[in-house]
């Protein structure tokens, strides 16, 4: 999706159509209005107000082949369940590593992983709507085990240590973008605490941010959180969204 569409679909705005400086003004003037917007639930309500079961997903910043080689190459339960190495007979016997996705929206990155045979899933969403839409694909599609549940990132329904891997798929670029009148840092602050409660120790979190660098997080998030970055790059948008983003997968040490 480039600026333009994206303008053009979620904000009824046509930059393409004014000259190349007023369109840049245009740009200018409503970044800020839009980024503010990404924090809030009615946002997402509005643009997920026409998806249905049947829609098909959209994922901003990695396809799912991406994120399942950073699984694989950085959380060893995954690496274990799907080594070659291991008779059949014996992955039978393991239990299915514990995933959470924080910030699920539509994307089938859950439905994904279970069809690869972790099906031990949470995705989590603070937009209500798009919750009971993947509800209604998962009773759809049979993926029983799959749990898709109403919440916020920053207040986390879950027991301590609980989790192998957190993924963030850009949900913590929209807790930087809380509405005006709030703290973005606490904002933060509250999301990735919860993260560091809810995994075990030894467990990944996986942050893909276009907002978040790795001098931010380190500097920020990692003080007294119990969280070490083991791995850190930065990749190239989808063609057509012109938007770099950071890779920055952490471990819980303590």
């Amino acid at each position: 999706m480039t600026v333009n569409n994206f303008l053009k679909k979620d904000f009824n705005l046509n930059p393409a159509s004014k000259a190349k400086d007023e369109q840049s003004k245009l740009i200018k003037n409503i970044g800020k209005e839009i980024l503010q917007s990404f924090g809030t639930t009615d946002f997402w309500a509005a643009r997920y107000s026409k998806i249905t079961p049947n829609n098909p997903t959209y994922d901003w910043y990695m396809e799912f082949s991406d994120v399942f080689q950073l699984l694989l190459n950085h959380v060893p339960p995954i690496q274990q369940m799907m080594s070659k190495k291991i008779p059949s007979d014996e992955k039978k016997k393991l239990t299915s590593p514990r995933v959470l996705h924080i910030g699920c929206g539509n994307s089938n990155l859950s439905e994904r992983l279970y069809d690869e045979g972790i099906s031990n899933i949470i995705g989590i969403d603070f937009c209500k709507d798009i919750i009971d839409v993947m509800c209604s694909r998962r009773d759809h599609s049979h993926m029983d085990s799959l749990i898709y549940e109403h919440m916020d990132a920053r207040g986390l329904r879950f027991p301590n240590d609980c989790f192998d891997v957190i993924i963030d798929k850009g949900c913590m670029d929209c807790m930087v973008c809380v509405p005006k009148g709030q703290d973005e840092k606490e904002s933060l602050h509250c999301c990735i605490r919860e993260v560091a409660r809810v995994l075990l120790i030894g467990g990944i979190y996986i942050l893909i941010s276009c907002g978040i660098s790795v001098e931010d997080f380190r500097s920020f998030f990692l003080e007294n959180l119990g969280l070490s970055i083991i791995h850190s790059e930065r990749r190239e948008g989808k063609e057509g969204l012109n938007l770099d983003f950071n890779v920055i997968i952490s471990r819980r040490e303590k």
